[in-house]
């Protein structure tokens, strides 16, 4: 999150970076947003899954490893970086326009072994950046050509 918010404001963007957790899962997800230094926003909430779908339908972005949640972004057309280990997104998607997600897998990386945690935080700041200039610019372009 520090990373990624240093990156964004390197390239005079302000982020809003949240974790939208459970409050069974909160006391799991305080320590990060401490550690955050203040880059992160913590959101809990009942259960709901209009709700969440909502709140997926309104990021620019979505961080997150193969797992539900990736799939219903891609769903509602979310951008989204797809974090993989021991997966193969050829098998498991995300099924949407490739121009909207990135990949990044742990087997990519010079330690693999150690699953998600290969990948590092630079690598995913770098692919949040680059996904939002081009979403941005084709947004700007379509818009255009209107």
């Amino acid at each position: 999150a520090r990373t990624l918010r240093d990156q964004a404001l390197a390239a005079g963007q302000n982020l809003t970076l949240v974790i939208d957790a459970l409050p069974a899962e909160e006391k799991f997800i305080r320590p990060i947003v401490q550690q955050s230094e203040g880059a992160i926003t913590l959101l809990t909430a009942a259960p709901d899954f209009q709700r969440y779908k909502g709140f997926l339908s309104l990021l620019d972005v979505l961080v997150t490893p193969n797992t539900g949640p990736m799939h219903m972004a891609a769903a509602l057309g979310t951008p989204l970086v797809a974090l993989f280990s021991n997966w193969s997104p050829s098998d498991c998607g995300p099924y949407m326009d490739p121009g909207r997600y990135k990949v990044l897998r742990a087997e990519d990386t010079p330690q693999p072994q150690i699953g998600l945690a290969a990948i590092e935080p630079e690598l995913v700041a770098s692919a949040v950046m680059t996904l939002l200039r081009d979403t941005k610019d084709k947004a700007q372009h379509d818009h255009g050509e209107r």
